[in-house]
């Protein structure tokens, strides 16, 4: 990429103008701190491991042996580090004769270009949850999957049969769902759920369901039940697609994991020969899912 030139950039070097627009608005925020476990690591990959729990009891007759199983564990799951980085680069003569500053700033602008690309990275779990290219213990499942194979044998769902919308009758059912969650040995192990996520043009439904003291959209005067479950709501900015919705338990018990084994740092230097300034980001960072208990997922109808 070549640097920028006093020639490209002409208004900028000529006195005359009033403002000169670039980046000041309000910054979207850190989504990926609020949905997810962020860790940092040394190492290149990071792995774990799922161990199923022990069956019921059964019964030993008078006389008989007790009886003995064999615990099972899942494969391996691997999240590995990517490397990201960028670099811009300037003309000396552009940086001296830039009246206004944006040349300068640009700088700046690797920081918030590495937070966005972390940002992506981050959400990509939320984005990628209903492709099976994107897999937890089982590679070949998606996280929000009506199929998670037990350890011991027979599935599990976390997901409706056929995606729907958000509704109310759609977060009922998700509530159900999570509070109806399975061990690996079909043991109950209810989730409470403490957060739904979606776009942010989910705003108004979310309000209404939530916050509502009656059931929205009836003239009956039928109380909120929703309200007893004292959920939050967090609004995406990141999201593929606006039609998805999740409901999600405790942060810290989930297996949604942003791994970061190099922060981003930033440099600059002058090219000897031309006198250019250049620039530059460079980071580390990987994300993905291992345990998908916790997380009700649907695309939308």
């Amino acid at each position: 990429m070549p640097p920028a030139r006093t020639e490209n950039f002409a208004n900028l070097v000529a006195p005359g103008l009033r403002k000169v627009w670039f980046d000041v608005f309000k910054k979207a925020q850190n989504e990926r701190d609020v949905l997810f476990n962020v860790i940092n690591s040394d190492r290149q990959y990071e792995e774990t491991a799922k161990v199923g729990e022990l069956p019921s009891a059964v019964e030993k007759p008078e006389g008989t042996a007790i009886s003995y199983v064999h615990a099972s564990i899942s494969a391996l799951k691997r999240i590995t580090q990517v490397p990201y980085g960028l670099g811009f680069r300037i003309t000396r003569e552009m940086y001296d004769f830039d009246l206004y500053g944006p040349m300068k700033k640009m700088s700046k602008q690797l920081a918030e270009s590495a937070r966005d690309r972390m940002e992506i990275v981050s959400m990509s779990i939320l984005n990628n949850a209903f492709s099976t290219s994107y897999g937890g213990f089982v590679s070949t499942e998606s996280l929000c999957s009506t199929t998670h194979a037990l350890l011991a044998g027979g599935t599990a769902s976390n997901r409706p049969a056929t995606d729907v919308d958000f509704s109310l009758s759609a977060l009922q059912a998700a509530c159900d769902a999570m509070s109806g969650n399975l061990n690996e040995v079909s043991m109950p192990r209810p989730i409470n759920p403490r957060l739904l996520v979606g776009d942010y043009r989910y705003r108004w439904a979310f309000v209404e369901q939530l916050e509502s003291e009656y059931k929205p959209y009836t003239a009956n005067n039928e109380i909120n039940s929703i309200r007893d479950q004292d959920l939050k709501y967090f609004l995406s900015h990141r999201f593929t697609d606006t039609d998805q919705w999740f409901l999600m338990g405790p942060k810290e018990d989930l297996g949604l994991w942003v791994i970061i084994s190099k922060a981003p740092t930033f440099e600059s230097g002058d090219d000897f020969d031309t006198g250019d300034a250049k620039f530059k980001t460079y980071f580390r960072i990987a994300a993905g899912y291992d345990e998908w208990r916790g997380v009700y997922g649907s695309s939308g109808g």
